[in-house]
């Protein structure tokens, strides 16, 4: 579904992005992981053309994005939850949902369903549909930001750092959205520094460092031989990082 090849970025005269390659299939979770600095935020950026590829290659579901404007890209499927979730913290919720709801050219009734099925994942949006998001909890605006994102009804999903800062029972809950969005047939690209909830949702995990992928494994082979664990993210198996 999400197919990059040999990706590289630039921010300004320095490089980031060096010979960056990963597929994620439908339905498939992969975990970027990585210390700070690795490069996997601008892996999401560039993948979504936030920040513009200096050369490779972006494709989903087969059609190539690295020359379209960004602004073009969430319409085609391909959608997005930033790190430290970026909300218009002014609007309402239900405005926060709205401007979701409008990237796509769908008609009334269309809104409404897709609407209806994304409060379905997250009922406590129902309630809080009148206040200010900037006025949520930190969890509470986690759920906003996917919410706004999932309004794209994405092929595939990028997350930045979705349990940062959140309660066990937040990011808890985060997750079991992920594996919803699995089951549902969703791609999700899932960056996390938290060692624990990578594994425990990816099918997938890859490692990068300086700006590329040194290595790929399982979740099972990575409990079985936590060695790259340590090597890329600095942390044993187990831990968080």
């Amino acid at each position: 579904m999400l197919a990059v090849r040999a990706l590289s970025s630039h921010y300004g005269r320095v490089q980031v992005l060096r010979d960056f390659s990963l597929e994620v299939a439908s339905g498939e979770v992969l975990g970027l992981l990585g210390r700070n600095g690795a490069g996997k935020t601008t892996a999401l950026k560039t993948v979504l053309g936030l920040v513009r590829a200096s050369g490779g290659s972006v494709r989903l579901d087969g059609a190539e994005l690295t020359a379209l404007p960004a602004h073009r890209i969430p319409s085609l499927g391909l959608a997005y939850v930033p790190q430290g979730r970026r909300l218009f913290g002014e609007l309402s919720v239900e405005e926060n949902l709205r401007l979701g709801l409008m990237v796509k050219d769908r008609d009334g009734e269309a809104a409404r369903e897709t609407r209806a099925r994304i409060l379905g994942l997250f009922p406590i949006l129902s309630e809080r549909l009148t206040q200010r998001a900037g006025s949520l909890s930190g969890g509470e605006q986690q759920m906003l930001a996917t919410a706004r994102a999932l309004c794209l009804e994405p092929k595939v999903l990028l997350m930045d750092e979705p349990t940062e800062g959140l309660q066990p029972s937040m990011v808890a809950k985060i997750l079991e959205t992920v594996r919803v969005l699995k089951a549902r047939g969703v791609a999700v690209l899932l960056v996390e520094q938290k060692v624990e909830a990578a594994l425990a949702v990816a099918d997938r995990v890859a490692f990068v460092e300086n700006g590329t992928i040194r290595e790929t494994g399982t979740p099972e082979a990575l409990h079985a031989d936590p060695a790259p664990l340590y090597r890329y993210v600095g942390v044993g198996q187990g831990r968080a990082g």
